[in-house]
């Protein structure tokens, strides 16, 4: 199944990038499509499998599409590497119509990827210097 991979240089550390990326809440800042966020015990479960600070964060949901999202952090050029892997599975009666999802998820991940660097770089600015954004 498709691999969709998108990269941004954003202008803060590893750790202020990789907390970001780790915080479900943050979601809601950059994800036009998400309708609600709230902790619940049934539905779609995200589950983290890999979390090495400031590095790698690894989640993995079930449900009709299935996706392994790998967010990887490295220093580059003054600021922060980040890099988005979302890996799509879909099962059932969504493998019908997935190749038309594909196209507008490859579309709007790289778009999204901008959210968040814009977002994170507004934070860093709107910061007070003894305390920096995550």
């Amino acid at each position: 199944m498709p691999v969709f991979t998108n990269s941004v240089l954003i202008r803060a550390t590893p750790e202020v990038v990789f907390d970001f990326a780790a915080d479900p809440q943050n979601e809601r800042e950059w994800n036009a499509d998400l309708e609600s966020l709230e902790m619940i015990t049934e539905g779609v479960h995200v589950e983290t499998v890999e979390f090495d600070r400031p590095r790698r964060l690894v989640r993995r949901n079930g449900g009709a599409l299935e996706v392994t999202a790998t967010f990887l952090t490295e220093p580059a050029d003054g600021g922060t590497r980040f890099t988005s892997i979302f890996d799509a599975t879909p099962h059932g009666a969504f493998k019908l119509v997935f190749p038309l999802f594909a196209k507008k998820f490859d579309k709007d991940a790289a778009a999204r990827l901008l959210i968040v660097r814009d977002t994170i770089e507004k934070r860093a600015a709107d910061a007070p210097a003894d305390h920096p954004a995550a």
